[in-house]
């Protein structure tokens, strides 16, 4: 073999290896995005959980002080509603019915 093609394949070799070398560090950059990414979305669902449950237990809170009279049931439907949170149908106000007691 002549020379000139030996040194043509090494250069292609080469180029291929920085190609492939670009290749893996374009991928380990975007793993690192990716595991970043995945650290903030879960960050955001423990915030939305702990939202959750205080506006669980502004909801029950507002429905018992309906039962005890401390409240009107239309004021603690507003809260149940404003907190934009389902109960359970356990915990839906009865008219005329005390509520069901907290739960523990």
């Amino acid at each position: 073999m002549d020379t000139e093609v030996l040194e043509a394949e090494c250069r292609q070799a080469e180029a291929q290896l920085k190609q492939a070398q670009s290749a893996v560090e374009t991928a380990r950059s975007q793993l690192v995005q990716r595991a970043s990414e995945k650290e903030a979305a879960l960050a955001l669902v423990g915030q939305r959980e702990a939202e959750l449950g205080v506006a669980r237990k502004r909801a029950l809170r507002s429905l018992t002080l309906a039962a005890e009279a401390a409240t009107s049931q239309q004021e603690a439907m507003m809260t149940v509603q404003g907190s934009r949170v389902p109960l359970p149908p356990s915990a839906w106000p009865v008219p005329n019915s005390p509520l069901p007691a907290r739960p523990s």
